[in-house]
């Protein structure tokens, strides 16, 4: 995913991204790396406002395919 290098260009450490996201830094330090496959959508939705990111494409990257998801 493309989180790592949007994080870096801005100069932002991953506690500096967690103040301005919301999202717990070991939790986006695990996205990052991949080791979270399928990240919520409502976490996408934030990183995609602080990031300046387009929603669908980082949803795409993220493994959601626009389908919806069985319960």
């Amino acid at each position: 995913m493309r989180l790592c290098a949007a994080r870096g260009v801005r100069g932002w450490s991953l506690d500096e991204a967690f103040r301005r996201t919301g999202v717990p830094a070991d939790i986006l330090g695990a996205i990052e790396t991949g080791a979270v496959v399928r990240p919520q959508l409502a976490t996408l939705v934030q990183l995609a406002a602080a990031y300046d990111l387009d929603l669908i494409e980082l949803m795409a990257a993220a493994g959601h395919d626009g389908r919806a998801e069985a319960c």
